[in-house]
């Protein structure tokens, strides 16, 4: 994963999910919503990269979640799990 793509994830974390501006209709982040926040231009495929990568972090949480008694979740869960499933992060 770049620094960018990394950028761009949090980004994605910082925008309004009920702002028109930030998300399109399909649920997509805005392009222009996650340069205002990166400082710099982001395509549509570094956008859509960086928005899998969410998702599939949000999935993680909530899997690893569900299988943990205490239901205490750390990062290093989450990149054991996103790892299992393929990820290279």
């Amino acid at each position: 994963m770049t620094e960018k793509t990394t950028r761009l994830i949090n980004a994605i974390g910082q925008l309004d999910r009920e702002n028109k501006e930030h998300f399109t209709a399909a649920g997509l982040p805005q392009t222009k919503a996650l340069e205002e926040v990166v400082g710099e231009d982001v395509s549509a495929a570094e956008r859509d990269e960086a928005w899998q990568l969410f998702q599939d972090m949000a999935t993680a949480v909530v899997s690893v979640a569900e299988k943990k008694d205490s239901g205490v979740v750390t990062g290093q869960d989450v990149l054991k799990h996103l790892r299992q499933q393929g990820h290279r992060v």
